[in-house]
């Protein structure tokens, strides 16, 4: 519990300071990539401190657009401030206050496709799945993997064919699976 609240105490703190290092930006060529810095670290820490479980992919996606969208507003407004408080800017102040806002929607588009992808190659929680198969089905699952014939798992497991029939009705229904092959696939072990 004390190792969690100190990672969550330094957390906040790097947040607050590199939201703070937004408004020190001089107009140089190196601005754009702290900008970027700071918006993917920022929302990192907030995704970071919010998210529970970050297996979860539906809940990092809606993290990610709230999170990212929060901190470029923030940024925009920490620019905005500063910008017109310092009268001496060399670029369009409009553009300069708009910079982490196009940078987060340029940073949010390809991130969500990665995120989706991920999503569809990983089941979202194969083990939580798992809890719900009792120990003969998990035994029946375990040999369905390994692609054996519903005879082959009879003869290994000493019940009847038509028991190994019903045990992978179950796991199917279950696991919300059509067939063998989606529970193979979507479950398969990887070597």
């Amino acid at each position: 519990m004390r190792n969690k609240i100190l990672l969550y105490s330094g957390l906040v703190i790097l947040f607050s300071i590199l939201i703070l290092w937004t408004i020190s930006f001089k107009l140089i060529e190196l601005e754009d990539i702290k900008l970027v810095f700071i918006l993917l670290a920022t929302t990192l820490i907030l995704i970071l401190l919010g998210c529970k479980d970050l297996r979860d992919v539906e809940d990092l996606i809606k993290k990610l657009r709230f999170n990212l969208f929060l901190v470029s507003i923030l940024m925009s407004s920490l620019l905005m401030t500063s910008t017109f408080s310092d009268q001496a800017s060399k670029d369009n102040p409009v553009i300069t206050i708009l910079k982490p806002i196009l940078i987060a929607f340029i940073v949010y588009l390809p991130s969500i496709n990665i995120l989706e992808r991920l999503a569809k190659m990983s089941p979202k929680s194969s083990v939580e799945d798992l809890s719900l198969l009792s120990r003969r089905e998990k035994e029946v699952l375990d040999e369905v993997l390994l692609n054996k014939t519903n005879k082959e798992i009879s003869t290994c497991l000493y019940i009847a064919e038509a028991t190994v029939k019903k045990h992978i009705q179950h796991i199917l229904k279950k696991l919300e699976c059509r067939d063998r092959y989606e529970l193979i696939e979507k479950y398969k072990i990887n070597d």
